[in-house]
């Protein structure tokens, strides 16, 4: 991502493993990463997800950003996995 302040590099793509290398669980780097789905007003039709930060992680000084997601589809909580 680039949001101008925090920097201007682009997230590198992982590599792939050669060969005999054993396949990593591509989602084990977030499996403790803590989300919460919630409704605007209470109103169902209003449901959105809050995901992370971790729950020891310290505020950065400069604030938290705030990234939003509008996927496609139904909306369904499958966006998570």
């Amino acid at each position: 991502m680039v949001d101008g302040i925090r920097g201007r590099d682009f997230a590198k793509k992982a590599e792939e493993p050669a060969g005999n290398e054993p396949q990593l669980d591509p989602l084990a780097d977030v499996a403790d990463i803590p989300s919460q789905e919630l409704r605007a007003a209470g109103d169902a039709d209003k449901r959105y997800f809050l995901i992370g930060p971790k729950k020891e992680a310290k505020p950065p000084t400069e604030g938290y950003g705030l990234v939003v997601i509008m996927p496609g589809g139904d909306g369904s909580a499958d966006i998570l996995s």
